[in-house]
């Protein structure tokens, strides 16, 4: 998409798509991220390994630490991070897997 912008930014579109949010889940770790960056995620999903699946955020009514350290299925809208270059999910409902 060479000389083609982001809808609604001045910003060259590198073959990442724009941060759109769309219906969706994550499954995995919830952990939380320890970061000295304003406004950048405060939890994740990681694998059994650790490797970082999405970033989580709550829409508000849900309370994620109550589901830190825990394998959990988020369920929520799914984003975008440009700073991180990695997934987001806006956390609606969540459910513990064991």
């Amino acid at each position: 998409a060479s000389g083609q912008s982001i809808p609604g930014t001045n910003t060259p579109s590198r073959g990442v798509a724009p941060t759109v949010a769309t219906p969706g889940e994550a499954s995995g770790w919830l952990v939380q991220v320890h970061t000295t960056l304003p406004g950048q995620p405060e939890y994740a999903l990681t694998d059994d390994v650790g490797n970082v699946i999405s970033y989580v955020q709550s829409n508000g009514s849900v309370n994620l630490k109550r589901y830190l350290q825990q394998p959990v299925m988020v369920h929520g809208s799914r984003g975008y991070v440009p700073a991180l270059a990695s997934r987001q999910i806006t956390a609606e409902r969540i459910v513990r897997l064991r």
